[in-house]
């Protein structure tokens, strides 16, 4: 029984030797190995004109951020572009509720910003007065939606909704 153990034992040290042999490391960084709690989850499209704001959140006091990134941000809460498909709504939802359970974030903030493609993709190429207004609409929506989802798995985080645009961010 000995020999088998050792065995096992000595064939996972060789398996992690040329694991670590085939690879091959092409940046040093230092993470820290400490778990965290989140200030909060940060539901956020993915446009990268919009990524020098994330570095201005820390102005709120933020230290440590769990972000959802995907197109459209908030908008994915609402169902449009889904097709009547849950799947976004349950993956963003998901994100968000493991957020809550692995780092208790008290905190969920939902965004959406103009000129969206995610929004121009399904036939949504609004502007001016009209466009925010959709925006804010879908805000509501998303806010409802999520609040419904986390609700059903008895968590209540506060949930709060921001517009972006070139000029900065706008509570909603």
């Amino acid at each position: 029984m000995m020999v088998d153990f050792v065995s096992a034992l000595e064939y996972n040290i060789i398996r992690h030797i040329e694991l670590r042999i085939t690879m091959k490391q092409v940046l040093k960084f230092k993470s820290k190995k400490k778990h965290y709690k989140a200030d909060v989850c940060l539901v956020w499209c993915f446009d990268d004109r919009f990524t020098g704001l994330l570095g201005e959140l820390n102005k709120f006091g933020f230290k440590n951020v769990d972000l959802v990134k995907v197109a459209g941000g908030a908008m994915g809460l609402t169902g449009r572009g889904s097709a009547g498909n849950d799947n976004a709504i349950n993956y963003i939802a998901d994100q968000v509720e493991k957020s809550i359970k692995l780092h208790g974030t008290p905190l969920v903030i939902l965004m959406v910003h103009t000129d969206c493609g995610a929004y121009k993709a399904i036939g949504l190429p609004v502007k001016g007065e009209s466009e925010v207004e959709l925006l804010r609409e879908d805000l509501k929506s998303a806010k409802e939606e999520l609040f419904r989802y986390l609700a059903r798995k008895e968590h209540w985080p506060m949930i709060k909704t921001y517009l972006v645009d070139f000029e900065g961010l706008w509570e909603v």
